[in-house]
């Protein structure tokens, strides 16, 4: 779906056009998002998401769980209804913003990988001590403590930057 989100349509290339030959008419035609199977699908999984951790009651200290708060106290953002879509457009927009730079930066750094084996047998070596050290248990704070995977990571972005382009 995140592939999907940034292959464009012929009416999304059409938009595009008419902002850039008639400004005056793109903004009287308003910004309107449209229903595509990928927004309805984004909008399916954040609102399916976000009644079954309230029905069971889960917390995972998450965007979603972030947005729910919100949800439930609308008080703190004045006038603005915050409704399913609007919420469902938040997480749609916060994983596209990360979606095409992470992509990205992980091959990139693939890449890099393939052409230093000196680098890519230490970084195997210290993901296998954090693997055994924790008895295969790789959860995000296990993976924050490999230091030389952070330093892969640092120099894979300083040595090629992500760009990125909005039309």
């Amino acid at each position: 779906m995140g592939r999907k989100a940034f292959t464009p349509t012929w009416i999304a290339l059409l938009r595009i056009r008419l902002r850039q030959m008639f400004p005056w008419l793109y903004e009287i035609s308003g910004y309107i998002l449209p229903q595509t199977e990928t927004t309805k699908f984004f909008i399916k999984v954040i609102v399916e998401t976000m009644e079954y951790r309230e029905t069971n009651n889960i917390t995972r200290n998450d965007f979603i769980d972030m947005l729910r708060e919100l949800k439930k106290n609308p008080d703190k953002l004045g006038n603005i209804e915050m409704t399913d879509s609007l919420l469902a457009s938040q997480a749609f927009v916060f994983f596209l913003a990360g979606f095409e730079t992470s992509s990205t930066t992980i091959s990139n750094a693939l890449y890099e990988l393939a052409l230093n084996q000196k680098i890519q047998d230490q970084l195997r070596e210290e993901i296998n001590e954090v693997y055994v050290k924790y008895n295969g248990d790789l959860k995000y704070d296990n993976i924050k403590k490999m230091d030389y995977l952070d330093k892969v990571f640092k120099g894979t972005v300083r040595k090629k930057r992500v760009n990125i382009f909005y039309f």
